[in-house]
């Protein structure tokens, strides 16, 4: 996405944020399960880039990115494997359907193929679905 497109996007979170600061809890068994999730996502990944044997931490993130253990779904840059396959669930959100070179542990795996079967997910053939989602970036 572009900068001024990222920019508008936090100010629109920013603004409904403001506007309903009463809202309720941000805490539920829903979000404990994602954080869980995305926690163990992240630590695998993590744990993956620092057993390389590169001399630096940076050397090391940028041979993940050219061997696909960190790639960014619809990122333009030509070093980018851009294999890693998203769609969204019923409740929008981001689940993960093809890792690509991603190393991902299976059960994670299991559980983003899982949810993103859930009643309400769109059921559009897959083109569109990712289609609409770089409409989104654009």
């Amino acid at each position: 996405p572009r900068i001024d497109s990222t920019l508008q996007a936090v100010h629109a979170v920013r603004y409904v944020l403001e506007m309903f600061p009463q809202s309720g809890p941000w805490r539920s068994d829903r979000t404990e399960a994602e954080i869980q999730l995305i926690g163990s996502e992240v630590d695998h990944i993590l744990e993956q880039i620092f057993s390389q044997p590169h001399r630096s931490f940076a050397e090391s993130v940028y041979r993940s990115v050219l061997d696909g253990i960190i790639d960014v779904p619809f990122s333009p840059h030509e070093q980018n494997q851009s294999r890693l396959l998203t769609v969204r669930d019923g409740t929008r959100a981001i689940r993960i359907i093809d890792p690509g070179l991603v190393p991902l542990p299976p059960a994670d795996l299991e559980t983003e193929r899982r949810w993103s079967d859930k009643p309400g997910a769109d059921d559009s053939p897959l083109w569109e679905r990712l289609l609409n989602d770089v409409r989104i970036l654009a």
